[in-house]
C-alpha cells in the first residue's frame, strides 16, 4: 500500500480488493479447466456480458437482503461467465462443477 493511499485504508475498498482478487483467481481456475483458451478473442465480449449479468445479480441479491461471502461473490461471477460462454455455443466440460445452491437460486429468481 502506498503511504498516501487514503483509499486503501477504507474497509469498503479493502473488501472490494479482496473480492476482485478472489474473482480473478476463480476466473483463472475456471478457464484452466474449462477448455476455453485465455486468449480466445471471444473472451472479451463474454467477460463484458458476464460482468453486466453479475453486477445486476449481485445488486438484486443486496436489495433482497441476500448476503454473499467473498467466495460466493466469486462463484457468482464465474457462474455468470460460464453461462455466458455456454450461450456463446461453447460446451463446458462436466468436470467443471459450478453447482452452488445459493447462487443457482439467486440466478433463477434473477431471471424472473
Amino acid at each position: 500500500m502506498m503511504i498516501g493511499d487514503k483509499w486503501g485504508r477504507d474497509p469498503g475498498v479493502q473488501r472490494m480488493r479482496v473480492i476482485f482478487g478472489k474473482i480473478e483467481q476463480a476466473q483463472n481456475e475456471f478457464l484452466s479447466v474449462s477448455g476455453v483458451w485465455a486468449f480466445d478473442e471471444r473472451l472479451r465480449e463474454w467477460r463484458r456480458a458476464a460482468l453486466t449479468h453479475f453486477e445486476h445479480s449481485w445488486g438484486q441479491a443486496a436489495r433482497k437482503g441476500v448476503t454473499l461471502s467473498d467466495d460466493e461473490v466469486a462463484v457468482l461471477y464465474v457462474t455468470c461467465l460460464a453461462r455466458t460462454i455456454q450461450r456463446g455455443g461453447v460446451k463446458i466440460p462436466s468436470l467443471v462443477n459450478l453447482e452452488h445452491e445459493k447462487i443457482d437460486r439467486l440466478l433463477e429468481t434473477d431471471l424472473q
